[in-house]
């Protein structure tokens, strides 16, 4: 592990990153109320995720130090990039269906608990599975996204079929979900968070300012720590499971 390489893939993600958080709030703020709109709103989303998939391939080359290679891969890591984000959309729509699924019938569920098993309390059963889906459906998603990212940097077109396969092993799927746990638990709840007390003056603006850009700093952090451990596991696997 190379903390140099580390470091400046960070500094890739980070700026990557920043520059599509701008298309994305420029997309929210497109009124969708003619023609030129709507071309206008497709455009942004594909800029965003281009943008996204070479900050990510960018990131996952400059940490791996593959150079040229890495370079001439890069039309297979943005293609891998869409892959891992359609199949993260077709699995949000597959557990979307489960969980709906759920709520319509809890009332059959209480029933049945209380019936056989004599429990009236099953708030606990309804949120574990609730958050099952919600971290089941990122850890599952992004850690495809990563994958197949990885593998196109490093072995190309014939290397994103390994790269899926990869995308579901133990290590990489705790990595995923360690970030997304950190993410979820940390970086949203502390988004909207004030201190009680804290006067309408400079020190305001001030306080939103350092907080923001640190939890954007522990965000990248997480990201960066996702796709070295799928860069790392990819490069350990056995070569039979390379390309």
């Amino acid at each position: 592990m190379n903390l140099g390489r580390e470091s400046l893939a960070a500094v890739v993600l980070a700026l990557g990153y920043a520059l599509a958080g701008g298309l994305y709030w420029w997309l929210l703020n497109v009124p969708e109320s003619n023609a030129l709109a709507l071309i206008l709103s497709a455009t942004l989303v594909l800029l965003l995720v281009v943008a996204s998939a070479v900050t990510t391939a960018g990131a996952v080359a400059v940490a791996s130090g593959t150079g040229r290679p890495a370079r001439q891969h890069v039309g297979a890591a943005i293609v891998g990039f869409a892959i891992g984000l359609a199949l993260f959309e077709v699995l949000f729509a597959i557990t979307d269906q489960g969980e709906q699924w759920w709520i319509r019938h809890s009332g059959e569920i209480d029933a049945l608990f209380l019936r056989y098993g004599g429990i009236t309390r099953t708030g606990w059963l309804h949120t574990t599975v609730e958050q099952t889906v919600i971290f089941g459906r990122l850890m599952l998603g992004l850690s495809a996204v990563a994958a197949l990212v990885v593998a196109g940097v490093s072995g190309g077109w014939r290397a994103l079929l390994h790269g899926l396969r990869r995308s579901v092993r133990l290590v990489p799927l705790a990595a995923t979900l360690a970030g997304v746990l950190v993410f979820v638990k940390i970086v949203c709840r502390l988004v909207f968070w004030r201190p009680r007390g804290l006067p309408p003056t400079w020190m305001e603006p001030t306080f939103v300012t350092i907080k923001l850009a640190t939890l954007y700093a522990v965000t990248i952090a997480v990201a960066a720590f996702v796709l070295s451990v799928h860069r790392r596991h990819a490069t350990s696997s056995p070569p039979a499971a390379r390309s």
